[in-house]
């Protein structure tokens, strides 16, 4: 284990070097972000300001979601006959003529809160938000996982740098990074032992984008088996009360309650179709493409409750470690993306948690798995250099990373929060 000064700053990284460094690569990404239309972002502006203040709105109504397009394009091409400056608005308009409105009321209305009539001024401040939350996300990682300054804003920077699913995250618009933002409050509040504040942020995390719904479900089970009644109470109250939140805050910004019925009935389309996409990393679609299979959707969550069961059975008679609750919650988020009948390449950075927790160890396999991991990720540059081009020939550096971060998951323990506790009691002497 690392021993208690591990929060401290590095001496061999120190603090305004790691700053200096994330800060010329978030630089950089700002100019690439701009350069990309935002095919994501456009479809949640387009439907956020039809939605907002209205309160008999369904978006998800294959009607209302074609007419919409339409009247999105005939706008593009007004603001193009009068614009005065370059504007990827028509572009991503003729692109978009054919909705897919599957997001969450909370997600329209908080775009459509903050959207003005103006597409580039908007999506430049969206990608910049995105960037800046993504950057928040790794420094409270890296505070949850015992690491100094210095090593955070390089993790920063390293993710940047090497990372495709960010990439693809500013480039499209979409909203990954607020998903990665409450899943790093929710594991520094578990790191500093409070449960019910961090499972609020990942409450309202979840009602803006419910892809890790399952996530918690591995830690319940661990803290289920050890009798560790506390922190199970706390986070079941938290995480009731902000999807609660965020079930409130998004009827009231837009769409109203019933709009959160329209959105149910669309996401299980979206489950149904996703192996229809060709770019879907999804192991499961993966799976099923390669043998000619149907996967039920039961089978995959209730894999997970075994695997991660028969897990917590195993371990029942171990007292839970401070740390251990935000290993088991970063493992199951990547579980989820296991799991995820779609999992497009920005969904990965999700995975980040797992991996920085992976690197705090001092187990030289999990290091090594990790390093691995995190290589394959970066699977554009892998497969420019292999000359890869079908999209199944692709995805298989990103189908290992997902495979070796589940089995980095079994073995990750981090000095966590015990280096952040005897860090103060060094503080108090």
């Amino acid at each position: 284990m690392s021993n208690a000064n591990s929060s401290q700053p590095d001496p061999a990284l120190p603090g305004w070097l790691g700053f200096l460094l994330a800060a010329l690569v978030l630089s950089g990404l700002v100019r690439f972000g701009d350069s990309w239309p935002g095919i994501d972002f456009y479809q949640f502006w387009l439907v956020g300001r039809d939605v907002h203040g209205r309160y008999d709105a369904d978006p998800y109504e294959a009607t209302a979601r074609a007419e919409l397009g339409k009247r999105g394009l005939a706008e593009a091409r007004e603001q193009r006959r009068t614009a005065t400056e370059p504007s990827q608005h028509l572009p991503v308009a003729e692109y978009r003529q054919a909705l897919e409105v599957y997001s969450t009321p909370l997600l329209y209305g908080t775009v459509g809160a903050v959207a003005t009539d103006h597409y580039e001024h908007d999506k430049r401040n969206w990608q910049r938000a995105m960037l800046a939350l993504y950057a928040v996300a790794v420094l409270l990682l890296g505070r949850a996982f015992g690491m100094g300054w210095g090593a955070a804003c390089l993790c920063i920077a390293a993710f940047a740098m090497s990372s495709e699913p960010l990439l693809a995250e500013l480039g499209n618009g979409n909203v990954n990074a607020v998903l990665l933002f409450s899943l790093s409050l929710c594991l520094l509040a578990w790191s500093r032992e409070r449960y019910a504040l961090g499972a609020m942020a990942l409450g309202l995390g979840l009602c803006f984008k419910p892809l890790l719904w399952l996530a918690v479900l591995p830690v319940i089970l661990r803290w289920a088996f050890a009798r560790e009644n506390r922190p199970l109470f706390l986070s079941g109250l938290g995480l009731g009360l902000g999807v609660v939140a965020g079930i409130a805050l998004g009827a009231w910004l837009g769409g109203g309650f019933s709009m959160w019925q329209h959105w149910l009935g669309a996401a299980r389309d979206l489950a149904l179709g996703a192996q229809d996409y060709p770019d879907n990393f999804a192991p499961l679609a993966r799976i099923e493409r390669w043998f000619s299979l149907s996967i039920p959707g039961w089978l995959p969550p209730l894999a997970v409750l075994l695997i991660a069961g028969l897990r917590a059975w195993w371990r029942r008679g171990l007292a839970v470690r401070d740390a251990e609750a935000c290993e088991w919650l970063a493992w199951g988020a990547l579980l989820c993306l296991v799991i995820s009948p779609l999992v497009w390449i920005h969904y990965l950075l999700l995975a980040i948690p797992l991996l920085m927790a992976a690197w705090t160890t001092d187990s030289g396999p999990v290091r090594i798995g990790a390093i691995v991991a995190g290589f394959c990720l970066a699977s554009q540059p892998l497969t420019m250099l292999m000359g890869w081009r079908e999209h199944d020939t692709r995805s298989l550096p990103v189908l290992l990373a997902m495979l070796l971060l589940v089995w980095i998951g079994l073995f990750v323990e981090t000095p966590g929060v015990a280096a952040y506790a005897g860090a103060k009691q060094g503080d108090a002497k």
